[in-house]
């Protein structure tokens, strides 16, 4: 599971804007939650994490 890492070595303010976008794109976007997901990880530097299935997970069961 070496996808999420990068996610989990973050700490702070810049962990707490990704969860609070990605959660954002869940409540707006609902319809069409996987892409927004990618577009924010893949907009914050984490290309790797926008093409997994990280952007598939429900957003209470991120880290």
């Amino acid at each position: 599971m070496a996808f999420g890492l990068e996610l989990l070595a973050l700490r702070g303010p810049r962990r707490l804007l990704i969860l609070k976008l990605l959660s954002l794109g869940r409540e707006l976007f609902d319809f069409d939650c996987q892409l927004f997901r990618g577009s924010v990880l893949l907009a914050l530097g984490f290309p790797a994490l926008a093409t997994t299935d990280l952007v598939d997970r429900p957003i209470s069961t991120l880290p």
